[in-house]
């Protein structure tokens, strides 16, 4: 997972640069969305999933409506520049 992992990092770096060098001007944010959709070429058994499912406190995965409520959240909101929201159902607690 190392380039995973460098590719989450430095888009979190970027946030934060972008945020810093457009503000006041533009607001930069991201989503982090958690488990939202199984795979659609390698469906997992029922194991595999409630295995998963019981990882997030919410006991659910997430749905496409919880992302966009978030996107939503962040565009209206004048006061919020920097920030990763994880829409992860609290999986990474």
């Amino acid at each position: 997972h190392t380039i995973y992992c460098m590719a989450k990092s430095a888009l979190k770096m970027m946030t934060i640069s972008l945020a810093k060098e457009l503000a006041p001007n533009v607001r930069v944010n991201g989503v982090s969305p958690g488990a939202i959709l199984w795979p659609s070429h390698d469906d997992p058994t029922s194991d595999i999933k409630n295995k998963l499912i019981k990882e997030i406190p919410l006991d659910r995965l997430g749905t496409v409506t919880d992302i966009a409520q978030t996107v939503h959240f962040l565009a209206v909101s004048a006061y919020i520049t920097g920030q990763i929201i994880a829409v992860d159902g609290g999986r990474s607690l």
